[in-house]
């Protein structure tokens, strides 16, 4: 017996039940702003998860952002925060998850005649 056949006779109903009632508490809730605040992960979740795929995905995302959107109206100095910022983070998740792709200079050696001086 294989792992595709173990996975048919277990929880292959917990998929369809969550997003069942996922798509209830939408239904349910009160007012726009709750059933949007109820769906944001349906968009955030999928948009995070394909910026992180790619180590510069998120910059693209960063500079639309900061060109297209305008600052939130929320009263923080003389304009409001950015929601650019979300992406400018996000960027720093996606450096430290592909840190061990870089490639790792070693300057003290190539400046170390210069160092004498």
């Amino acid at each position: 017996m294989n792992a595709a056949v173990r996975w048919e006779g277990r929880g292959w109903y917990l998929a369809p039940a969550f997003f069942g009632a996922w798509a209830a508490a939408i239904a349910l809730a009160p007012g726009f702003a709750g059933k949007a605040l109820v769906a944001a992960p349906a968009v955030v979740l999928p948009v995070a998860f394909w910026t992180l795929q790619k180590p510069a995905r998120w910059l693209a995302l960063f500079f639309a952002t900061a060109l297209l959107a305008p600052p939130l109206p929320i009263a923080m100095g003389d304009s409001g925060p950015h929601p650019c910022l979300l992406f400018a983070g996000l960027g720093l998740v996606a450096g430290v998850l592909w840190m061990g792709e870089w490639r790792r200079r070693d300057w003290a050696r190539r400046l170390s005649p210069f160092s004498a001086c």
